[in-house]
């Protein structure tokens, strides 16, 4: 078979020079008895014969390509190709399409991936871009991009763990790009959790910096995300960059894994704000706290369990502003919306603790809890002082979301440490002033328009019929815009109830 070189940049760049050169010297004294000397002298050159025939035999093997390309044995090159860059097994189809532009290419269609006998993916188009270098030799087949559009790839829990030490070498030489591809991240039985989205991203192993890279951009619970890793194998060093465009957030991760417990540096990007974490990996749990102190304590600190997964954060705060909670623009409610937050594979408790209350100098003492747990979200636990004298409790909370809003729905526990003192705050009457420990509230609030609605009230576990006609007067109210002066009379009314 005859086998074509391809000439080098040099060479060519020298051609051009020589072609320059005769236009320069020559162009000026071009006329009719010239050109003929000139095309006379050409056409008896054995080199004008040679350059001719080259020309005339590159565009015949570059047309009769698929002729020798389309073939059970050029298959078989590719699969053993891709088996070893990637370490999977691939079913290809029996018949291989030739591009010739705009690069050498094969396209396969309907490719599977098999892992541990069973499929993992299946790949609706896969082009494979060849390189020039040594193209016309068909004992070579040379892949130099591998682009895989429109697959669905499944991965198990047992596999996160391989991709991670997939990393943890030289992973493929060629370039790897992935467009509008789909992962589904399925539990042992086969319950779907997540579904990642890849709009595009590239993989490859820089050989120059000795650093595998991946590039990826694509949407997860809904939320624009993008990634980028550099892994270093031979030093165990990994830089790893996330951004959640929808929610403004930025994550840096800095793993050395070198020696055991892995150790990292976390740095969370919000807005203007940089906040740095120290953490250690092990086997099956992570422990994290942050550098900056609030009060002799952590900003924040918790812990990680992998199996089965849960997480316990803490947060602590010098003042914090209870609006962030009911604003519509305010982050709290773009997370609720988000459903980041309620994904049914999450089990954790943040909790939220600030000793001031902006702009409100009667409450103090905030622990917020925030519980997601069997799927259900709830606010549990969470507690706030009222001017000393009394303890607000949530509990039996449940969030829900549909289209008409955000709700929370619960009970409020009041527990009332000086009645006393209460009484006067509101200037109840003497005749109604009796013995009081506990007011309990069912509520449901709308995060979406503030609205709140009490829906029972009892006194020390008691109600009656004239405290739910009372309540009915102060339903769908705007919680920011609630006056004091409101809060006064709905009390005074309720407990001349005793």
């Amino acid at each position: 078979m005859i086998k074509f070189s391809t000439p080098s940049k040099k060479e060519i760049f020298n051609l051009l020079k020589k072609f320059n050169d005769f236009l320069a010297n020559n162009l000026s004294t071009l006329n009719l008895k010239n050109f003929r000397q000139w095309f006379k002298s050409l056409i008896y050159d054995r080199r004008f014969h040679i350059t001719i025939a080259i020309i005339i035999l590159s565009v015949f093997a570059h047309l009769s390509a698929p002729a020798f390309y389309q073939n059970k044995w050029v298959l078989s090159k590719i699969k053993k190709q891709l088996e070893t860059e990637f370490d999977f097994n691939f079913v290809l189809p029996e018949k291989v399409n030739y591009s010739m532009f705009p690069v050498p290419s094969f396209h396969l269609k309907n490719v599977e991936l098999i892992h541990d006998n069973k499929r993992i993916s299946k790949i609706k188009l896969m082009k494979l871009h060849l390189s020039y270098n040594k193209f016309f030799d068909k004992e070579k087949v040379n892949i130099q991009n591998i682009y895989v559009e429109d697959s669905q790839i499944e991965i198990y829990n047992n596999d996160i763990k391989e991709f991670f030490n997939f990393f943890d070498k030289e992973i493929n030489n060629k370039k790897l790009f992935l467009k509008n591809n789909k992962f589904f991240f399925k539990s042992k039985s086969d319950e779907i959790y997540a579904i990642l989205t890849s709009k595009e991203s590239k993989s490859y192993f820089d050989q120059i910096n000795f650093k595998n890279t991946l590039n990826f951009k694509g949407e997860i619970f809904n939320n624009p995300l993008k990634v980028n890793l550099l892994n270093d194998y031979l030093k165990k060093k990994t830089d790893l960059n996330v951004e959640l465009k929808k929610i403004g957030k930025k994550f840096n991760l800095k793993l050395d894994y070198l020696n055991k417990p892995n150790i990292a540096i976390f740095e969370l990007q919000d807005g203007s704000n940089s906040y740095v974490s120290n953490i250690k990996l092990g086997k099956n749990n992570l422990v994290f706290d942050s550098n900056r102190k609030i009060n002799d304590k952590s900003f924040y600190k918790g812990f990680v369990n992998f199996k089965p997964f849960y997480s316990d954060i803490e947060i602590n705060l010098r003042n914090f502003d209870l609006s962030n909670l009911i604003d519509l623009n305010g982050i709290f409610l773009q997370i609720l919306n988000s459903e980041i937050i309620s994904n049914p594979n999450l089990n954790y408790k943040i909790e939220l603790n600030s000793e001031k209350i902006k702009n409100h100098r009667l409450l103090r003492n905030l622990d917020l809890c925030l519980n997601y747990d069997q799927k259900n979200f709830n606010f549990d636990k969470s507690k706030i002082i009222f001017d000393d004298n009394v303890e607000m409790n949530i509990i039996e909370s449940k969030y829900t979301s549909d289209e008409n809003g955000n709700f929370l729905s619960g009970k409020i526990n009041l527990l009332i440490k000086n009645d006393k003192n209460l009484y006067k705050f509101f200037q109840s009457k003497k005749q109604f002033r009796k013995p009081l420990k506990k007011i309990s509230l069912s509520f449901e609030f709308n995060f979406n328009s503030s609205n709140l609605t009490i829906n029972k009230i009892e006194l020390n576990d008691k109600s009656n019929e004239k405290i739910e006609d009372i309540i009915k007067n102060y339903k769908n109210k705007e919680l920011k815009n609630l006056r004091r002066l409101e809060i006064k009379n709905l009390f005074n009314e309720v407990i001349a109830t005793l």
